[in-house]
């Protein structure tokens, strides 16, 4: 009779078929209704709070005549629908995860170096991997060697469609939607992978549903939230495509803002870097460590976007030919303008995520994070790095060797400080200089436009390739 398997609806049935009376079903419902809100923390005045506010209420949209009148409950895109919509999600995730672990599915990693301020502790613990979900997007981890990992998958893809479905919902294998990303590794990897790809064409086949087996497709890439991921969490390819839509809005930029004589030089830096931190480097906070050859790409977008507001970019008398070229290099443009560099807006955006997490001190995100820190990759390391270049300069000389033990509680006491130390540090004029000094894998200050200058006629142009061309 409580076999909830099957969904609400169906053990609800069986109630009116042994004989409970309506009322009588709906004071049931009601009871483990709240059962379930309980074991969220979320007693019965709290709810009963929520549900009086929510009857006879009315809301207006600017722009639009009349109101939106609602008699009981919430409508679609209020803050109260996407919490409830939440905390009902979290009823089919608990049974996944439930079905996980008596599969055995879920992966613990084993670590040495665990605790809440980031340091090696003696004790060894072992951490659970969880699924991380947005709304009704859901991300599942499964890890296996590599000879069984294409069965764990099958195993688990087949456990999240019967859960969904036995509450109403049919998971979507079209493709885009659900997927999955394999990062082979380890022994027997290269041999399996080829293996998976010739028999099986890319798919898992996986037998559950009243049709035929579904196919969840094996991809090298997946988009979610307008980021392109690849596998072993490589952004290369979501940055080339990032580059590639910012150097599109160069030109309407330029003709639009930059030439706009109305504007003051300070207000088009400004719209400038909005538009660079929102389109560029959204979500740059949780970037790798990037290769050279990646970043700077982008890196040159950027800064043709600063030279185009200082008034030093490069002008085309036709479609090759250059009729004026770059007078300032990188760091010269950045410090006339007051801008700052596009390395340390990366820089800055994940120094203000490591505040963030430390303040908020989320119990398995500082654990996995610190998990992770063996890798000379992991994205700790590269915030170390972060913090050793902020004591570099005379204004942070106090925390020089300070352990991110000493960080976070520096920190925590009293974060805005800090983050104003950041913000200013990584945009001082000496910022983008210092950064040139600290290593060989940093952007070049000179241009490469100054070595296309045609030796007879001192013309210059884009490429090498066009100067022969124009001397034959």
């Amino acid at each position: 009779m409580f076999n909830i398997d099957d969904g609400d609806e169906v053990w609800l049935a069986n109630l009116h078929k042994c004989g409970f009376t309506h009322d009588e079903v709906q004071q049931i419902y009601e009871v483990a209704i709240k059962s379930v809100w309980e074991g969220v923390d979320i007693n019965s005045v709290s709810l009963g709070i929520a549900e009086e506010l929510h009857k006879f209420t009315w809301c207006s949209t600017e722009g639009l005549s009349n109101i939106i009148h609602t008699l009981q409950g919430t409508i679609a895109g209020a803050p109260l629908s996407d919490l409830v919509y939440t905390l009902a999600m979290s009823k089919v995730l608990c049974k996944i995860r439930r079905a996980f672990q008596k599969e055995g599915l879920r992966t613990c990693i084993a670590t040495d170096c665990v605790d809440l301020d980031l340091e090696t502790c003696p004790l060894s613990e072992e951490i659970p991997l969880m699924d991380a979900s947005y709304v009704d997007d859901c991300v599942f981890p499964v890890f296996a060697d590599a000879k069984s990992i294409c069965d764990r998958v099958q195993r688990a893809t087949c456990i999240c469609y019967d859960v969904f479905a036995s509450h109403g919902m049919i998971l979507n294998f079209a493709p885009g939607k659900t997927e999955a990303l394999i990062h082979w590794n380890g022994a027997d990897s290269v041999s399996c992978r080829r293996e998976f790809s010739l028999r099986n064409e890319g798919v898992i086949r996986c037998p559950v549903g009243p049709n035929p087996p579904i196919s969840l497709r094996v991809v090298h890439e997946y988009k979610h939230l307008g980021t392109t991921l690849g596998v072993a969490a490589n952004v290369n390819h979501e940055i080339r495509i990032r580059n590639a839509v910012v150097r599109q809005d160069v030109p309407a930029l330029r003709q639009n803002i930059f030439k706009n004589l109305a504007l003051s030089q300070e207000r088009k830096l400004q719209v400038a870097h909005t538009y660079v931190v929102t389109r560029g480097f959204y979500n740059a906070s949780t970037w790798p460590r990037l290769p050279k050859n990646i970043f700077c790409k982008l890196h040159h977008t950027i800064m043709n976007i600063y030279r185009a507001i200082a008034g030093d970019d490069v002008v085309f008398k036709g479609k090759n030919q250059l009729d004026r070229t770059p007078s300032m290099n990188d760091a010269e443009v950045v410090t006339f303008l007051g801008a700052i560099a596009p390395v340390n807006i990366v820089r800055l955006s994940r120094l203000l995520l490591f505040v963030r997490l430390v303040c908020k001190a989320p119990v398995f995100v500082l654990n996995t994070l610190g998990a992770a820190s063996s890798s000379k990759s992991a994205w700790l390391n590269i915030v170390r790095d972060d913090l050793t270049w902020i004591t570099s300069f005379e204004k942070a000389k106090d925390c020089v060797g300070w352990s991110f033990a000493e960080w976070r509680k520096a920190i925590v006491s009293n974060p805005g400080p800090f983050k104003m130390l950041f913000v200013c540090l990584c945009k001082c004029p000496d910022a983008f200089a210092s950064q040139q000094r600290s290593g060989p894998t940093n952007m070049t200050l000179q241009t490469q436009f100054w070595l296309c200058r045609c030796p007879d006629c001192s013309s210059c142009f884009s490429t090498k390739q066009v100067i022969a061309v124009h001397r034959y």
